[in-house]
């Protein structure tokens, strides 16, 4: 167990045959809503999930939070015929509401909107798809004032994380969906900030999800006992990530074994979504601005989500090396690596 530099060949340079997880995957990637595309439904809103309305009167227009009777969420699949494993992704959610006229000069007036953001990480996620994994991201934006915490016995509770249940039961339960594509018994929970927490405690529920993709997660104070046995846990942290109150490193010692913990030096909290200027020096949430550009942050982050999708749900020993620090995802951003992965059997 140590830290290292990931250091070795460029993914642009030396092995040029090798499908790198930086580079996009071979995949063209296909987009759906469910409740949209033809044929597919919503999601509903378990009983358990709390009540928690806000209205915010602005200048022009209101800023409102209701409780849904079913939410919505984004596909990504391949759009080559197969069968491919699924990724849950839950989305961060936002401190409060905002109003047009409150978004940082430099940003898009329209981010006021937490209807989008279950959108708003679309780079990472067609890039996981590209590599040949279906991605499900749920509309989790109403419950910005949840925080996930509890037990499962004790509603209400753990919104998000029951909320991912309820999705992968929908899924399931509709196999023919996306022409057949996601393979529910190859899964992976990945999540940004409390999205990273629903992942933790959803795998109570799904035991067979083989990896957990936890991107600047919120920690708990104990860590959340799941079933056997441990899954993979990935933990991305930002060195800039500052102002949001996540815990990554405590994740991470919550974390059993096998572990990696990746740590991007000059990620902020935000940069992860489209909620930052593309300099990554305006972000909205008052959060701490990055030292990397958006994009290169993203990417960073997405490669190591993808060396581990590759390496946990598709068995690719090549991947091991870029989960060991032992070899380099990319040039644009300086990354440490801590690695605890069982030894090859």
């Amino acid at each position: 167990m140590a830290w290292s530099a990931a250091l070795g060949l460029s993914p642009l340079g030396g092995i040029a045959q090798e499908r790198t997880p930086l580079r996009r995957g071979p995949y063209r990637v296909e987009r759906a809503v469910l409740g949209v595309a033809a044929g597919t439904t919503r999601v509903t809103v378990p009983d358990e999930v709390p009540f928690s309305s806000q209205l915010l009167r602005c200048s022009r227009t209101v800023s409102q939070v209701v409780r849904p009777d079913s939410i919505t969420a984004a596909v990504y699949y391949p759009a080559q015929p197969g069968r491919f494993p699924l990724i849950l992704y839950a989305h961060a959610k936002r401190t409060r509401l905002y109003c047009p006229e409150d978004i940082p000069s430099g940003l898009d007036r329209s981010f006021f909107d937490h209807t989008r953001d279950y959108l708003r990480g679309a780079r990472i996620h067609e890039h996981l798809a590209s590599h040949g994994f279906v991605v499900v991201v749920p509309d989790l934006g109403w419950l910005m004032h949840m925080f996930e915490g509890g037990a499962w016995d004790a509603p209400p509770s753990l919104a998000r994380s029951r909320l991912l249940v309820a999705l992968y039961e929908h899924l399931a339960a509709n196999p023919s969906w996306f022409g057949g594509r996601a393979d529910p018994e190859r899964l992976a929970l990945f999540g940004h900030s409390t999205g990273g927490s629903a992942c933790m405690s959803a795998r109570q529920r799904l035991p067979h999800a083989r990896l957990l993709g936890l991107v600047a997660p919120a920690a708990f104070d104990a860590a959340v006992q799941t079933p056997d046995p441990p899954p993979l846990t990935l933990v991305i942290a930002g060195s800039r990530d500052t102002s949001q109150g996540v815990r990554p490193d405590l994740v991470y010692e919550h974390s059993p074994r096998p572990r990696v913990m990746v740590v991007l030096r000059g990620a902020n909290h935000l940069g992860y979504t489209e909620l930052c200027r593309a300099d990554n020096r305006v972000c909205a949430d008052l959060d701490t601005p990055g030292d990397i550009a958006r994009d290169a942050q993203q990417d960073e982050a997405a490669a190591y989500l993808t060396a581990a999708a590759r390496f946990s749900l598709l068995g690719e020993e090549a991947m091991r090396p870029y989960l060991e620090g032992r070899r380099r995802i990319g040039a644009r951003v300086t990354s440490e690596v801590r690695s605890e992965l069982a030894a090859p059997g």
